[in-house]
């Protein structure tokens, strides 16, 4: 049976990056058979290339990997840390883009790739191509800065400091420089004898630059665990700009919610998607009665929806970092996912998806797993939307 690569909302790639090169590209993908069936718990073999210019472009970079796909069928790998083939991914100049990465895989773990695969780069990543910024023009035209002694200050007096942080520098001991450091709009000069402070307009070093300290960074992206459009950031697509929130708390009260007042009648294909949440929770409200787990998201706006069973599953595979930022940032008003396991029932989740005339699919917190149950059941209910 002819097999192929299924490259879903779940692949996506981020850049790495450490104290020096290389830096490395994580690249995820869902590899599912001829008939949507998942490659599971399988060794999968890859071979990668960098193209440039275009699809069919010159390769400057490929290497090949052998991963073992999990339960869900999801192989992971690091861009530039497999087994070279040609090029060096550090030495790749990501200014003279655009870049095209092509996948190839052998679902038997071998090297005969049967299936492949070229996504653009669309965006290029921030921490790579920083390598090449070696200079960036900073205009001041604040005139209260311009009028101070600051706007004097070179890059070389800039190393004069660093170089006597604790030396004497006029021979006053009151007068000795200790620090040199930048807080918002301010850069602060610590001695001896006090503080000398001044200010400058930092928007001016330009759209997607970002100051900090005395370092530059190019375009500031956002990530998992963000708070961002009213919830917290769960899934990211390829290009790092879009994706999915998750409301900031549960939505039922703590006690649970039915999945909706019309028990036992059955909507439909409508409202069956695995994936689709948006167009489910439009099913669910044109057939209910008055209420539903579904309504309780919508009640947070008209872009909120009751996930998919795959939303709900994409969810959950961040709930490390979502419960780290919303169990400690000090407002009670923001939880993370509730994971009990002496009462494992008040721990599942309701899904969008519906299963037949009595039933809908519930995610499984305590143990990880999704199943259907009863739709007069009440469990918890957790609304996401797209951005």
């Amino acid at each position: 049976m002819k097999k192929h690569l299924s490259i879903s909302l779940l692949l996506f790639a981020t850049v790495l990056t450490f104290s020096q090169i290389p830096e490395k590209m994580s690249y995820q993908a869902v590899v599912r058979d001829a008939g949507g069936v998942l490659v599971s718990n399988s060794v999968v073999g890859m071979h990668i290339s960098v193209l440039q210019e275009s699809a069919t472009g010159a390769i400057v970079f490929e290497e090949s990997h052998a991963p073992t796909s999990n339960v869900n069928g999801l192989v992971t790998i690091l861009i530039g840390d497999g087994d070279p083939v040609s090029g060096s991914f550090s030495d790749i100049d990501w200014s003279a883009g655009p870049y095209f990465i092509k996948t190839e895989v052998d679902p038997s773990g071998g090297s005969n790739y049967t299936i492949s695969g070229t996504t653009q780069v669309l965006s290029v990543p921030y921490a790579l191509h920083a390598k090449t910024a070696e200079y960036v023009d900073i205009t001041e035209t604040d005139p209260l800065f311009s009028g101070s002694v600051a706007a004097s200050i070179s890059e070389y007096d800039v190393v004069q400091w660093n170089n006597k942080l604790d030396a004497e520098i006029d021979g006053d001991e009151t007068n000795e420089l200790q620090s040199l450091s930048k807080d918002g709009n301010k850069i602060t000069l610590s001695h001896n004898g006090g503080m000398v402070t001044d200010s400058f307009n930092t928007y001016l070093a330009g759209e997607g630059i970002e100051i900090d300290q005395f370092t530059i960074s190019l375009e500031k992206k956002l990530q998992v665990g963000d708070l961002h459009a009213g919830g917290i950031i769960f899934f990211l697509d390829p290009s790092g700009e879009h994706g999915l929130v998750a409301s900031l708390d549960d939505l039922d009260g703590g006690d649970g919610v039915q999945w909706s007042d019309r028990h036992y009648s059955e909507i439909g294909p409508d409202a069956k998607s695995a994936t689709v949440g948006v167009s489910n929770t439009e099913a669910i409200l044109a057939h209910q009665r008055s209420t539903s787990a579904a309504q309780l998201c919508r009640n947070l706006g008209p872009e909120w929806y009751l996930p998919s069973n795959r939303e709900l599953y994409q969810l959950f595979t961040q709930e490390l970092i979502i419960d780290q930022i919303l169990d400690n940032d000090g407002d009670p008003t923001t939880n993370g996912l509730v994971q009990e396991k002496t009462e494992p029932t008040l721990a599942w989740y309701w899904s969008s998806t519906e299963q037949d005339q009595f039933h809908a699919w519930v995610y499984k917190a305590a143990s990880g797993d999704s199943s259907k149950h009863g739709k007069e059941y009440t469990f918890r209910v957790r609304a996401v939307k797209a951005f």
